[in-house]
C-alpha cells in the first residue's frame, strides 16, 4: 500500500498541470500602472528580495539604482540552502526582458519558472495564486515600466539539499500545499 501510495503522490506532482502560456500583451494604462505602483511597493514588497544590495546579503540597504534588478542571495548554512534572487526588470540578457506577460502572470501565480519547471517556494507564489486577473495585470505592467538594469552578477544555480532539492523542483510539493 504504502509503495502505491508514493507512486500516487509523487506522480501526481510533477508539473502535468502547468498551463500553457499566450502571447496577450497586458496593456499599461495609467491606472493599472498606479495599481501596480502599490501591489508591488507595499503590499507585495517585490523589491524586498529582487532589489540588488552591494554586499548581496538580504539584511543589507538595497541600491536605489538596482530596482527589482537582483543578484541577492539568501544564504542559510543551517539548512543546506542558498537561493539566487533574479532579476525582474525588462533587461534580456540577464531580466525578464524575453519573458511574456503571460509567462510573468504564470511565475507569479503558479510559481513555473520560462522553461516550465517548478519555482523555489522562497517566491511566495502561494501568496499571489488568488490575486485577481486585473491586479496581477497591473503587477505586471509596472514591472515592465520599470527602468531595464543589467545585472553584473553572474547568474548562481540555487543550492537545496538532496530531498529539499526533489520534493520542491521535481515533485513541486509546495505547489500542492
Amino acid at each position: 500500500r504504502m509503495l502505491m501510495l508514493a507512486a500516487v503522490v509523487l506522480g501526481g506532482c510533477t508539473g502535468k498541470y502547468i498551463r500553457s502560456t499566450t502571447e496577450e500583451a497586458v496593456e499599461p494604462s495609467p491606472e493599472r500602472l498606479k495599481r501596480g505602483d502599490y501591489l508591488v511597493n507595499h503590499v507585495s514588497y517585490c523589491g524586498g528580495c529582487h532589489t540588488t544590495r552591494d554586499s548581496g546579503d538580504m539584511l543589507d540597504g538595497e541600491r536605489a539604482d538596482m530596482f527589482l534588478a537582483g543578484g541577492n542571495v539568501d544564504d542559510i548554512p543551517s539548512m543546506g540552502f542558498k537561493i539566487w534572487m533574479p532579476n525582474i526588470t525588462g533587461d534580456a540578457e540577464t531580466g525578464v526582458g524575453n519573458w511574456t506577460d503571460d509567462e510573468l502572470i504564470r511565475a507569479i501565480r503558479d510559481g513555473i519558472r520560462r522553461d516550465g519547471r517548478l519555482m523555489v517556494p522562497i517566491m511566495p507564489f502561494g501568496n499571489y495564486q488568488h490575486m485577481s486577473d486585473e491586479d496581477v495585470r497591473a503587477v505586471v505592467a509596472y514591472i515592465r515600466a520599470t527602468p531595464k538594469v543589467k545585472q553584473p552578477k553572474p547568474r548562481m544555480e540555487n543550492q537545496l539539499p538532496f530531498m529539499a532539492g526533489l520534493a520542491l523542483t521535481n515533485f513541486g510539493v509546495a505547489h500542492h500545499l
